[in-house]
């Protein structure tokens, strides 16, 4: 059996250190729109961005579920495809939630490394993306606190789902 989670929130918040504490014990589906704009900078006036970004998304997440791993952690997800949409006013995808844990990363407690507008900004996001989720009804953890105060949260919650062997095996590398 395998168990999806997504860590979703606003930009600085956390998910990539949380990601690299993962790496030895899942599969890490990547964040997707990152390297299309950092390939394509004006890929992101095109009205069909969040479309791009929904497949490759999904592609990508299908492409995990054959590796066999018994936990995938997606860095963002179809979530965020819906917020940043709504945050940029571009039409909104149709949004689904099929993570079986949903672990929003707050900004409280992460500095924000860009600046004073950009933390006004990182905040705004973050009140769209608890929008999103109650919206849409999706259950989910808000991870707030230190980096390992928010893997201690997401190891807990993975209890007893069959990949405790895999934090096993990180805690004795460590």
């Amino acid at each position: 059996m395998q168990t999806k989670i997504v860590l979703t929130g606003s930009f600085s918040v956390g998910k990539t250190t949380l990601l690299e504490l993962f790496k030895d014990q899942a599969y890490i589906v990547p964040e997707v729109a990152r390297p299309l704009l950092d390939a394509n900078p004006s890929i992101q006036s095109n009205p069909e961005f969040q479309n791009i970004i929904l497949k490759t998304q999904l592609e990508q997440e299908q492409h995990a579920e054959t590796s066999g791993n018994p936990l995938i952690i997606c860095d963002r997800g179809t979530i965020d495809i819906v917020a940043f949409s709504r945050f940029y006013g571009y039409p909104e995808p149709k949004f689904f939630n099929h993570y079986d844990i949903t672990f929003l990363c707050s900004p409280e407690g992460v500095p924000c490394v860009y600046g004073e507008q950009a933390q006004d900004m990182r905040m705004n996001l973050h009140r769209i993306f608890l929008e999103v989720l109650a919206e849409q009804e999706c259950q989910y953890l808000l991870l707030e606190g230190p980096i390992e105060t928010r893997y201690m949260q997401i190891k807990s919650e993975l209890s007893g789902k069959g990949v405790e062997g895999n934090f096993n095996r990180w805690q004795e590398k460590r």
